[in-house]
């Protein structure tokens, strides 16, 4: 898992962000994560900490472990 992650992140981009505006999550040190998928208006969201991301918050976006997202990644690359 950690040699997957550590490709996954090799190949990611950098992305601006407004500074004015945040979620409101469970977490604050979270809120920054979340605006950056929001923002970046991706599918998923991978972290190993699910409950501080609450679907109502973010409900344009898939919360989901490595582990399931390494499964969907599977499921559409044979």
């Amino acid at each position: 898992m950690d040699r997957f992650l550590d490709a996954l992140c090799a190949g990611a981009d950098s992305f601006p962000t407004s500074s004015f505006w945040k979620p409101a999550l469970p977490d604050a040190d979270d809120e920054a994560f979340a605006q950056l998928a929001l923002e970046a208006k991706v599918g998923y969201l991978v972290t190993f900490n699910q409950r501080h991301f609450p679907a109502d918050r973010l409900p344009a976006v898939q919360v989901v472990s490595p582990r399931e997202f390494l499964q969907v990644l599977q499921s559409i690359v044979p």
